[in-house]
């Protein structure tokens, strides 16, 4: 392979932006809809939030919501309150497989009869940078476990090669799975908000959920707080956003929302 080659890398010369970023929250939140976010669902149907499981220990009870992201696409929410709590805070989680798998074979001992429905994940890769346990909820604090569709309970079975299928079929309906991701994020959001409380809400994501979580703030007329780690330096590898380098880049992304809310990022 001569040293000089591009063709391994070409795809970054594509995604140069043409235009200065967005100046505020407005305009990229309109730049990211019209260029990166065009194959979102117009009509994405009602949530039809609804709790599917419950169980208690000690004065801990653990619940699980499910909601539709969109038509066909039910998805899960793991909350953890104390008992006879009213929160006004909501720390909300964002998994990938790892971290699922962690956090699930951390509470079983204590949840076994609801988190034995729902898979290990099976997809898992690497290490995770998602604090997954820590505390039970404060008094007034609510607890939130969400992955989005693709990983921890809702992973696809299927060897390597299944996977690449899968995403390249996202693409050729004009969107990635990713992109998609973000919009299960925007969907768990309003199902948090929708189990009451004027609650502030504080979304923990890391590596290139950390993107994902930082993309779908913007499209929040209340950007949660966000508190991410570990988050990719540029956006030429994962997680995969049609355009988005033609938009702005990570830390542009994060300027602007640090104008709206609070942000704290770790390594």
């Amino acid at each position: 392979m001569p040293g000089d080659q591009r063709n391994t890398r070409i795809q970054e010369t594509f995604g140069a932006p043409t235009n200065p970023p967005p100046a505020d929250l407005t305009a990229l939140r309109q730049a990211l809809r019209e260029r990166v976010f065009r194959g979102w669902p117009e009509d994405p149907g009602p949530l039809g939030l609804r709790e599917v499981a419950a169980e208690e220990h000690g004065e801990v009870r653990l619940r699980v919501f499910e909601f539709s992201s969109q038509p066909h696409v039910p998805l899960w929410l793991f909350v953890a309150e104390r008992l006879g709590s009213i929160p006004n805070t909501v720390r909300f989680n964002l998994l990938d497989d790892t971290a699922w798998a962690r956090w699930r074979m951390e509470q079983r001992p204590r949840f076994d009869r609801v988190l034995a429905r729902f898979g290990s994940g099976t997809n898992a890769v690497g290490p995770s940078g998602v604090q997954t346990s820590g505390n039970d909820p404060a008094a007034d604090e609510r607890m939130v476990w969400f992955s989005p569709r693709g990983e921890g309970p809702h992973a696809w079975s299927g060897d390597t090669r299944k996977q690449v299928q899968l995403r390249r079929r996202f693409q050729l309906l004009g969107q990635t799975v990713d992109g998609m991701r973000v919009w299960d994020l925007r969907r768990a959001l309003q199902a948090v908000r929708q189990l009451g409380g004027d609650t502030e809400v504080q979304v923990a994501a890391s590596g290139r959920l950390s993107v994902l979580a930082a993309v779908a703030a913007v499209f929040e007329d209340r950007p949660p707080a966000l508190l991410l780690s570990d988050q990719p330096k540029n956006l030429n590898g994962e997680p995969d956003l049609l355009n988005v380098t033609r938009v702005a880049d990570p830390a542009s992304i994060l300027e602007i929302l640090g104008q709206h809310t609070r942000l704290t990022l770790g390594p």
